[in-house]
């Protein structure tokens, strides 16, 4: 499920961009204007940095009340949330 918003993002961008190649090729442009294409990719960027944390802190917290409702003692809840997720870590880090 958290696949499906990049993959919509990914297709919206290949569609503005094949957009652009048509819209301004249709008005006599031999490329897209540097202004637009610079306004496109920070549009892209934005809504990256915007949301991306958001969405993927969303994933997480969807694994992690679906391992809870499997009513496992602590340590099993943490390793099955290991086996799901290579991000979390598995020893504690020390103090530098």
């Amino acid at each position: 499920r958290m696949y499906l918003g990049a993959t919509l993002f990914f297709g919206a961008a290949v569609l503005e961009t094949l957009l652009e190649e048509l819209i301004f090729g249709w008005l006599g442009y031999s490329e897209v204007p540097r202004a637009v294409d610079r306004a496109s990719m920070l549009a892209f960027g934005f809504v990256c940095g915007a949301f991306g944390n958001r969405w993927y802190l969303a994933h997480v917290h969807r694994i992690i009340e679906e391992t809870r409702a499997l009513a496992l003692p602590e340590d099993e809840h943490l390793r099955a949330l290991c086996r799901l997720s290579p991000n979390v870590q598995t020893r504690p880090v020390k103090n530098v």
